[in-house]
């Protein structure tokens, strides 16, 4: 799929199809389950405009860093200010994988 065809999909039809991408890749469930759960993060949290207005960033590490570093805080009340930036790190990790992997 072309990325305009997947923005026109909605987050549980883009998911799937993630999904399947994740498991031709032969990874092992544990971790299909992590990068689905951390790449649709700001989609969840925040909309899927956001999620789409990252993913297609030119300076995608800055976007994304940016993003979450906004969108933690307020989620994750109580989260040390540590524990958000390793926190941003696995997010930001797998959302790149699924931004690699657009052309699914």
């Amino acid at each position: 799929m072309i990325i305009e065809e997947l923005k026109r999909l909605s987050k549980e039809e883009v998911r799937h199809n993630y999904h399947i991408y994740l498991n031709n890749a032969n990874l092992s469930g544990n971790t299909i389950q992590t990068a689905l759960s951390d790449s649709f993060y700001i989609w969840r949290k925040v909309g899927k405009q956001a999620f789409w207005d990252v993913v297609e960033s030119q300076d995608f590490d800055q976007a994304s860093f940016a993003a979450l570093n906004q969108i933690l805080p307020m989620q994750e009340n109580g989260m040390p200010n540590k524990n958000i930036s390793a926190y941003i790190y696995i997010i930001c990790a797998d959302l790149e994988c699924l931004r690699l992997a657009k052309k699914w």
